[in-house]
């Protein structure tokens, strides 16, 4: 159960999770498309599948590690605008560039979030963001990806930025994607619990079947 505040003297919402939910792309290919510089972005779009995935709990990706590269590896979740990522996260998770292996054929590296929200709109598009702030050209975190031929995701493709966001390009004419795999679940209002104070402090406890407990003036 998760507790989050809600405007008043003092409130919190209970959420009980459901089952987790996922989404992901086909089998991956040899090929990768590389983060070398800090300036490059790496994006895969995907469409949302509805209240089943309310709050986002992980993401997988292919990735692997060439040199010794320093600093963090980013991934973050960002709405769509006009066909390409918006360029605020609406969730963000990292990890050690260092911590991903540089075994060949990649290893699937498991971004965790903590049950961020995000819409629960069916079919809205959003964006998975993959940067590392201290590539260079000989040290790089690379992103597999899925060829045309291999991918069985045909609700997003993969993208290329070469200057923070500021545009983007199609990592290829076909459509591939980056090999993804994204996981969320639904959840229930269990309790809501509220403080509030006008002549008095009254606490107040709501059940998720709607019955309220007040106790007035307290």
């Amino acid at each position: 159960d998760r507790g989050a505040g809600v405007a008043a003297l003092g409130a919190a919402t209970f959420y009980r999770y459901g089952t987790e939910a996922s989404l992901q792309s086909g089998t991956p290919t040899g090929a990768t498309t590389l983060c070398d510089d800090p300036d490059k972005r790496l994006g895969q779009s995907f469409r949302q599948t509805g209240a089943s995935m309310q709050f986002l709990s992980r993401v997988d990706v292919r990735l692997i590690r060439v040199g010794t590269v320093a600093g963090d590896v980013r991934l973050t979740v960002q709405m769509d605008l006009n066909g390409v990522p918006s360029g605020t996260a609406i969730a963000s998770a990292s990890m050690l560039a260092s911590d991903v292996p540089t075994t060949a054929g990649g290893t699937v590296m498991t971004f965790r979030f903590d049950n961020d929200p995000v819409p629960r709109t069916t079919e809205t598009v959003m964006w998975l963001v993959l940067d590392v702030a201290s590539a260079a050209a000989a040290t790089y975190i690379s992103w597999y990806r899925d060829t045309a031929a291999t991918s069985t995701y045909n609700n997003g493709a993969g993208y290329l930025s070469s200057n923070r966001g500021n545009s983007w390009a199609v990592i290829d004419a076909a459509g591939e994607d980056f090999n993804f795999a994204v996981y969320a679940q639904a959840s229930t209002i269990n309790a809501f619990i509220g403080l509030e104070s006008a002549s008095g402090v009254n606490f107040q406890i709501r059940t998720a079947d709607g019955t309220t407990f007040t106790n007035d003036g307290v």
